[in-house]
């Protein structure tokens, strides 16, 4: 699923509050019909299936090296060593990125930076992955290469929300869109919502071509 919406629409917003960094002033957020509550233990519980990775991967790379930032979630998770290896080594085929497995996280390229970060989220086994832009900042061999990892993890059984303001990308990519505008959402099929010139003029955003 692709949310989108103009610079400024709260489409990072809305997906802090869906992963529990914001609590919402009205409304709750629900998985699987159990509603988050923002207690420590809720948040721990709720973070456990919903994971969020933002835009700048440098936000979230907490280690030195590329196998200790991966498993620097299960490992506050309390769990044992070998479950650690377990999801480190699942997270790194899951990104395709093994070969990255003994590179210093300074040494890569913001792209690479970029599926680390990712790979750290899925080593949570999350069952709803949200992406903030995730193709900012990559050139398109390298829009291809996160995209190619990002049908990895849907056929992983990983439902995949990322926020984009790339209706193009959207439209080939995202089986369901939502675009915010002015504290509301528009959602559907993409060729319902992104084919509608009202909406699109609305949220200040440019149809697919």
């Amino acid at each position: 699923m692709a949310i989108l919406g103009a610079n400024g629409s709260g489409k990072t917003t809305l997906l802090k509050i869906l992963a529990g960094s914001l609590e919402p002033t009205s409304g709750t957020v629900e998985v699987d019909g159990v509603p988050l509550r923002h207690t420590r233990r809720g948040l721990r519980r709720h973070r456990q299936d919903v994971q969020l990775v933002l835009q700048d991967p440098d936000d979230q790379l907490f280690s030195a090296d590329v196998v200790h930032d991966v498993a620097f979630g299960p490992a506050n998770l309390g769990l044992d060593g070998s479950e650690i290896s377990e999801r480190v080594a699942e997270a790194l085929d899951l990104l395709s990125i093994e070969p990255l497995a003994g590179r210093p996280t300074h040494e890569l390229s913001y792209g690479e930076r970029k599926r680390v970060t990712i790979a750290g989220a899925m080593a949570m086994r999350p069952c709803v992955l949200l992406l903030d832009e995730p193709s900012a900042g990559l050139d398109p061999a390298g829009v291809e290469e996160m995209f190619h990892a990002l049908d990895k993890l849907e056929k992983n059984h990983t439902t995949v929300v990322l926020s984009t303001h790339d209706t193009a990308l959207a439209y080939e990519w995202a089986n369901s869109v939502a675009v915010v505008h002015g504290g509301t959402v528009r959602q559907g099929h993409p060729d319902e919502i992104l084919r509608d010139g009202n909406v699109m003029t609305a949220a200040r955003l440019r149809p697919p071509g």
